[in-house]
């Protein structure tokens, strides 16, 4: 057998099992993710304030609606705040029942580019978290993802984190 039809047969073959994409878009950005998840619910709307777009999309498992669950949510960078500190941010949304959890607790990360911390663990209902937050172009990206700590989910996260860091970056978001 030739190479190149071997390599047509296996291409073939292999098709099916890989997982397709969608493409989500944000007004700061963009970014794929599994077939495998749905969307349950997306908000997005200008801030009153700062008149830029801010907004929330929440993903499950598809056919599994609930068990677990993905939220990405993103806000104008209010100047009056004080300062972001990613590593610290992340642990504090991904596990915000753990006291004794530090910014040292995190990782730092970079999402589409941009400097960022992550954090995951398990938290006290056996449930495996991971959070990303990163302050960019104006905005605050904050993402956890939870879900049961078994192998579908598991894969699920890593796939999307995976996807998360590779995120697109919008040079002017609305």
């Amino acid at each position: 057998m030739k190479r190149s039809t071997a390599l047509s047969l296996l291409a073939l073959i292999c098709l099916p099992l890989m997982a397709h994409a969608e493409k989500i878009s944000l007004a700061l950005g963009e970014f794929e993710i599994s077939d495998d998840l749905v969307i349950l619910d997306r908000k997005e709307e200008a801030d009153e304030k700062s008149g830029k777009s801010e907004g929330l999309i929440v993903f499950s498992k598809k056919g599994d609606e609930g068990r677990a669950v993905f939220i990405v949510s993103y806000l104008a960078d209010d100047p009056s705040l004080p300062p972001l500190d990613p590593l610290d941010g992340a642990v504090k949304i991904g596990n915000p029942f753990d006291s004794s959890l530090t910014s040292k607790d995190a990782r730092s990360v970079t999402v589409g580019g941009a400097a960022g911390g992550s954090y995951s663990g398990i938290l006290h209902t056996g449930l495996s978290a991971t959070s990303y937050v990163v302050a960019h172009n104006g905005y605050r990206l904050i993402v956890l993802l939870k879900g049961p700590n078994t192998k579908p989910y598991q894969k699920l996260m890593k796939e999307f984190s995976q996807a998360l860091e590779k995120f697109v970056w919008k040079t002017t978001p609305a």
